[in-house]
């Protein structure tokens, strides 16, 4: 689950899958041209995960988390 979305400062992101709990996982924002304006691992398990977007350009972006067995893709928008 990522909230809000439309977003203006701050994604808050609660991982909905054990998999992301338990296993290395790597978060990346992509612009939709696909550049990667931002990238975070999380190395340990935890309830949530906060993502500053204040300092991207409005528009839509996507979201992807991997971990070693699940893959979440999710368009975000950034105003």
């Amino acid at each position: 689950q990522v909230f809000p979305n439309p977003a203006t400062n701050l994604l808050t992101l609660i991982p909905q899958h054990h998999a992301f709990l338990m296993e290395k996982t790597t978060i990346e924002l992509f612009s939709l041209e696909g550049k990667r304006v931002w990238i975070d691992t999380i190395q340990e398990a935890s309830s949530t995960h906060k993502i500053k977007v204040d300092q991207l350009p409005p528009g839509v972006y996507l979201l992807r988390i991997n971990s070693e067995s699940q893959r979440l893709q999710q368009k975000i928008s950034i105003l």
